[in-house]
């Protein structure tokens, strides 16, 4: 799909605007899960767009394989020796930045969505809607930003009520539960080209060594058998047993049998046994590879998405999340997809991004 070019005051993108920009060398869509969502594209300072390529008007273009053309608004443009323009743009949703909201207090999750909106105090073409039904309050005590309200601060909406943002054109989702799963699976240690796989195997517990110690007499209870394997242990070529002190959570002296049961609940809230997935696939070295086929159903997936990954040597079946991804517009394909777990910062994000729109001024 080539990408389009408008001006900073378009919303309605019913048109072509000031054109297609069919001299673009490349362009890529990164998003990460509650994390930033960003354009960057190479163009020829020759193109016949070069001219119009400037800080504030809006790059329309389709972000991922399944989404609809999302906009883009450039934030920055450099211009290097070789007479490439590199445009960095990020989605119409970081306007929210600078729309300012009145302090309120809202009941609930759907009536804090729709205060939002409704106390800010300037003009705003953004809408806001979420799946969670939550009785939660929420409040600002003092004037925010609409970004910061959704994310950006403490106490904000994703610190009240959880959740994982979409971004649509001028809506803001928060899901409960972002993405799908589609019976996409991938097998775990095959020897894909530039596809790096970890995994914490080695740091994985197996199971749960757990105690009580008694401060009035210095007792310390545990199990008769000492430890409780997970259920998926007999797969691991050995055990790895975790200590777990209960001692707090006693009122006082627990029966060897209590101290089982929240052994076993501890084992499944913390997943014990489980290995921890991470698969980063880039698929610019893959298409032409007899590999390829093992992992060509990722390009079904979107943000959020589920995917199982197969553990052949210990017969185990983990599901991982898509977490972040790189795709190419222009050749409307993945060049890299990220399985497992992200750690990033909804509300780190606005601290980083407020740091380059100075440097940009």
């Amino acid at each position: 799909m080539i990408p389009c070019l408008y001006t900073e005051t378009e919303t309605a993108f019913t048109t072509n605007g000031i054109g297609k920009l069919c001299d673009a060398a490349s362009c890529y869509v990164t998003e990460k899960r509650n994390g930033s969502y960003e354009l960057k594209m190479e163009y020829s300072a020759a193109g016949l767009h070069a001219e119009d390529l400037v800080e504030g008007n809006i790059i329309l273009a389709k972000p991922s394989e399944r989404a609809t053309y999302q906009p883009f608004r450039i934030y920055k443009i450099t211009t290097p020796l070789s007479g490439i323009l590199e445009i960095a743009a990020r989605h119409i949703q970081y306007q929210e930045n600078f729309i300012t909201v009145s302090p309120f207090s809202a009941q609930g999750s759907q009536a804090a969505m729709a205060a939002i909106k409704s106390n800010t105090t300037t003009d705003c073409p953004f809408d806001f809607w979420t799946d969670i039904d939550s009785s939660a309050t929420f409040s600002i005590t003092s004037p925010a930003t609409v970004r910061g309200c959704l994310g950006g601060m403490d106490g904000s909406m994703l610190d009240t009520y959880g959740g994982e943002y979409e971004w649509d054109m001028y809506t803001a989702m928060l899901h409960g539960h972002r993405g799908a799963d589609h019976g996409v699976k991938i097998v775990y240690g095959k020897n894909l080209i530039d596809a790096e796989q970890e995994t914490n195997i080695e740091n994985t517990y197996t199971g749960v060594c757990p105690y009580y110690i008694n401060t009035d007499t210095n007792e310390v209870v545990t199990l008769p058998e000492k430890y409780i394997t997970a259920s998926t242990a007999s797969g691991f070529p050995f055990l790895r047993i975790q200590t777990v002190d209960f001692s707090s959570e006693f009122d006082e002296q627990p029966t060897g049998a209590q101290l089982r049961t929240r052994t076993q609940q501890y084992i499944t809230e913390n997943n014990i046994g489980h290995p921890s997935v991470s698969v980063d696939v880039n698929f610019v070295a893959l298409w032409q590879t007899e590999e390829y086929k093992d992992i060509a159903p990722l390009e079904r997936v979107q943000l959020g998405d589920t995917v199982t990954v197969h553990f052949d040597k210990l017969d185990i079946d983990e599901q991982a999340r898509v977490v972040a991804y790189t795709y190419d517009v222009l050749r409307e394909r993945y060049n890299e997809i990220t399985i497992g777990d992200l750690k990033s910062s909804f509300a780190k994000t606005f601290v980083d991004q407020g740091h380059l729109i100075e440097e940009t001024q």
